[in-house]
């Protein structure tokens, strides 16, 4: 089971150029892999809420879940937050206001871990400049990037770009997080392993090796 997220057209915040064509490459990819894909693209905070709900729902366990998830995202106070399109720039200082109107990594995280899914990979790109980097006054959020988490056990988190680096949205064609994502989706392991798959981690160190050109991937496991 997959759910796979795209999301460009932020109505507040700097527009995206790819996000959504990621997404609906990487969809195309996991079909063809035999998964069963929820894309949901542009969503707002309720239409976002909905989307992770009714995937979750759907997921029994033992099943093999993923997530992918293109678009913004800012780390405040050591958590990973992604924002749906229709999140507001706040006044200086409103990182209260963002958390409530973004979804939290880590609850999403929690979320899939619950269901009894047999393995999780998480597939982050979000790591792009703070969007809030302009507000006057005291920022909200770190710069840039997002920052390490402690994931569940048995969930894979992989992020576009190492912990407070970025991952720029436009590149080109075959701009590199889908280049790598596309790598690690051709492992075998990512539908089979029920314990942290040597195969799995061969394909994570393969794709950062081919696409040196840029800033790895960081790749964080529970």
């Amino acid at each position: 089971m997959a759910l796979v997220i795209g999301n460009n057209s932020y109505s507040d915040v700097p527009v995206l150029s790819k996000a959504r064509a990621d997404a609906q490459s990487i969809g195309i990819k996991l079909n063809e892999l035999g998964f069963t894909v929820t894309t949901a693209l542009d969503q707002d905070r309720r239409g976002l809420n909905k989307k992770i709900s009714e995937f979750t729902a759907r997921l029994e366990p033992g099943d093999a879940a993923l997530v992918f998830f293109a678009g913004h995202g800012v780390e405040i106070d050591g958590e990973n937050y992604l924002l749906p399109t229709d999140i507001a720039a706040p006044s200086a200082g409103g990182s209260d206001f963002v958390k409530s109107e973004s979804i939290a990594l880590s609850d999403l995280l929690d979320r899939v871990s619950k269901t009894g899914a047999r393995s999780a990979v998480v597939i982050i790109d979000a790591c792009r400049n703070n969007p809030f980097e302009l507000v006057k006054g005291r920022s909200i959020g770190t710069t840039r990037g997002l920052g390490r988490i402690a994931a569940p056990q048995g969930t894979f988190v992989i992020f576009s770009a190492g912990a407070g680096q970025l991952a720029l949205d436009r590149l080109n064609l075959r701009s590199q997080p889908q280049v790598q994502c596309r790598q690690i989706l051709r492992s075998p392991a990512l539908l089979a392993p029920r314990r942290p798959s040597t195969a799995f981690w061969n394909a994570i160190r393969a794709a950062r090796t081919n696409t040196r050109t840029r800033v790895p991937c960081n790749c964080g496991k529970a």
